[in-house]
């Protein structure tokens, strides 16, 4: 598993680091736009299983659409607007984000049936050029920034 980005602690780090599992991780830490292309380039599918928190319910995380864009099937949390998306377009799997089990059966789910995984993400970029595409969202984020600073 490449992962990339930073810890929300150095407890939480060293509590990561320690599992077994992590032996399998290519840890890269904070990258460039660059090094995230690279990395897009190298994996089979992209994971965004953000817990339900009252600032996530409803979100549209970026990392989303960044993985549909770059024709990666994704998986994603089975909630809000973004389990809307993944089943609309059948671009992934929504999971239980509070469910290692299911997210791990998801992964296997999409390495064992790599054609069908390569369909989701080509139906994914597909999907993100079109209303989903990321500047129809930021006219969307632009206008209700205009009508907050308004008030």
């Amino acid at each position: 598993m490449i992962l990339a980005g930073r810890f929300p602690s150095k407890d939480f780090e060293d509590e990561v680091r320690a599992l077994e599992g992590w032996r399998k991780v290519d840890f890269r830490g904070f990258v460039s736009r660059g090094e995230i292309s690279q990395i897009l380039n190298q994996s089979k599918f992209g994971l965004v299983t953000l817990y339900p928190t009252p600032s996530y319910k409803e979100a549209l995380p970026v990392k989303l659409f960044e993985y549909m864009a770059a024709g990666l099937a994704v998986i994603a949390s089975d909630f809000g607007l973004m389990k809307q998306i993944v089943e609309k377009y059948n671009c992934g799997l929504a999971v239980n984000p509070q469910n290692p089990e299911e997210i791990a059966k998801a992964i296997d789910w999409l390495i064992d049936n790599d054609e069908e995984a390569q369909k989701m993400g080509q139906r994914g970029r597909e999907a993100s050029g079109g209303k989903l595409q990321l500047g129809y969202r930021r006219e969307k984020l632009l206008s209700l920034y205009d009508s907050l600073l308004s008030q």
